[in-house]
């Protein structure tokens, strides 16, 4: 996963921003789909999507 946040972060660097946004908001759906039983998870995930693509 970090690894595909990596390349959504270079993807909006160099390359579409409006896609890279519209691919950060599908990741950001499907984590939040995910059953989960921990607290943070996918909070952190969650977050370094929004910075990579400059939510935040």
């Amino acid at each position: 996963m970090f690894e595909r946040i990596e390349e959504l972060e270079l993807l909006c660097k160099y390359g579409n921003k409006e896609e890279a946004v519209g691919v950060g908001n599908r990741m950001k759906k499907r984590l939040i789909s995910v059953e989960h039983d921990t607290d943070d998870f996918p909070d952190y995930l969650l977050k370094m999507i929004d910075q990579a693509i400059g939510a935040t």
